[in-house]
């Protein structure tokens, strides 16, 4: 692949991303969604004109990957939740293949995207088995000591755009590296002239 090829493709992702509808104003059903499940207002929600170190690493831990992280690490410490996992995958998508979660790791490349990827693929599996979750404590009393803490980690409408969009901006990335990956060990396609 030449480097025209390459840019024409970053240029096309990049257009996709601009013409892509998960951008649009929400739908009234979507709009019903963002204001029963957030209860904040829209003020609380601005982006600071400054992010500093404790801000960043609050969103990474509470933020909508936060979340998906946390969710992983309950699935790999419970068995329980992993089997409802398994069975929401089942119910929601009763011809497809049940997959395991894909955990990011920070110190592992693209982890955040294999991660986005898989959660986007298994939504509404993830949803379902937070659903069984939390019916199963209403059915156990439903006091508020006894709730799961995983439930805490259930992903609104607009976690659910941030980790598209997020994924959607990694995937130029996750493409680049791998075609990085096999190119380097043939000498014939290297171009000395753009590493100096």
């Amino acid at each position: 692949m030449t480097e025209q090829d390459e840019r024409l493709q970053l240029s096309d992702a990049v257009n996709a991303l601009k013409s892509d509808d998960d951008f649009d104003a929400p739908v009234p059903e979507e709009d019903l969604e963002l204001s029963t499940t957030s209860g904040e207002s829209q003020d609380s929600c601005l982006v600071p004109e400054m992010v500093d170190a404790v801000t960043m690493e609050k969103y990474r831990k509470f933020g909508p990957f936060g979340k998906l992280h946390n969710i992983g690490i309950a699935l790999r410490t419970s068995s329980q939740l992993l089997e409802d996992f398994h069975e929401a995958q089942r119910q929601t998508a009763p011809d497809e293949p049940v997959l395991t979660w894909v955990q990011n790791v920070c110190t592992r490349w693209q982890s955040d995207e294999a991660m986005a990827s898989r959660a986007l693929l298994k939504r509404s599996a993830l949803n379902r088995m937070l659903s069984i979750v939390e019916e199963r404590w209403v059915s156990q009393g439903g006091k508020e000591q006894d709730r799961p803490a995983i439930l805490k980690e259930k992903l609104s409408l607009e976690d659910w755009k941030v980790v598209t969009a997020v994924q959607k901006i990694l995937q130029p990335f996750k493409i680049a590296s791998k075609q990085l990956q096999g190119g380097w060990h043939s000498w014939s396609t290297l171009n000395i002239g753009r590493l100096r």
